[in-house]
């Protein structure tokens, strides 16, 4: 096990420990950031599915793999893949690879392609894609436009609605909020409630909601004249998306107004 772990161990060892009959040790040269592409490969198919998941999370970011690893019958090596470089969002996946991500099967993978792909094309047929969930994700683009975020709170699914204004990265706005707290559905209301940095004048709109458990929070924020969240809590994801707006991400080819 430990030989598997070890970056120094050499190519060849680690060749032959990913034909070890333990997948634990498998899983540990999976996850060895020093295995060379044929062998994370072969252990991206292997019969345990931690083994498969190792292996994406490592090859997920060399762009030899990137065809192979988006091939795999495994919805999450799938998953994995088109997640690679959320925390690193300057970075892409290959545009083919992008390309057969928008239209995989399982709309998880459609999910993330929309919070991190940078072709407009791509994002907008994910905008359009027939799950509300992945719908809503495109707000999580940190190169969404306020545009975006528009046609999301007028969707006709208030799932996607409700994701859109959760997990929204540089919008919705102040303007958009307010609006939000006036949407038909109570769990949309709920999730402008919940969104870090509300201003205090959603609370005193949702004041009244006819819906008791949003009521309810609502006043409980309004007469301890705070947030529905913990102040680091909050703070920490505010911090988060000022950093997004900072960078200045664009779709290619478009410019920050």
């Amino acid at each position: 096990m430990a030989e598997a772990k070890e970056p120094v161990t050499s190519l060849s060892r680690l060749a032959e420990l990913a034909g070890h009959s333990s997948a634990r040790v498998r899983d540990a040269v999976a996850l060895n950031p020093s295995t060379d592409d044929a062998t994370l490969l072969r252990l991206a198919y292997d019969d345990r599915a931690e083994v498969r998941i190792g292996a994406a999370v490592t090859g997920g970011s060399r762009p030899a793999l990137e065809g192979d690893l988006a091939a795999s019958p495994d919805k999450w090596v799938r998953a994995i893949l088109a997640h690679a470089y959320a925390a690193a969002p300057h970075l892409q996946l290959l545009r083919p690879t992008q390309e057969r991500l928008t239209e995989d099967s399982f709309y998880e993978v459609r999910e993330r392609i929309a919070e991190t792909t940078a072709h407009r094309d791509l994002f907008e047929r994910l905008l359009a894609d027939p799950d509300p969930r992945v719908r809503g994700r495109c707000g999580s683009n940190p190169r969404a436009l306020r545009t975006d975020m528009d046609r999301l709170l007028g969707d006709r699914h208030l799932e996607a609605r409700r994701v859109a204004v959760t997990f929204g990265a540089l919008f919705p706005d102040e303007e958009q909020t307010l609006r939000a707290a006036q949407d038909r559905s109570a769990e949309v209301r709920w999730a402008v409630l919940f969104r870090a940095g509300a201003p205090r004048s959603v609370a005193i709109a949702l004041a009244d909601d006819p819906d008791e458990s949003v009521r309810d929070h609502a006043r409980s924020a309004v007469r301890d004249r705070g947030g529905v969240w913990e102040p680091l809590g909050e703070a920490e994801a505010l911090a988060e998306r000022g950093g997004l707006a900072a960078a200045g991400l664009t779709f290619d080819g478009e410019h920050r107004g």
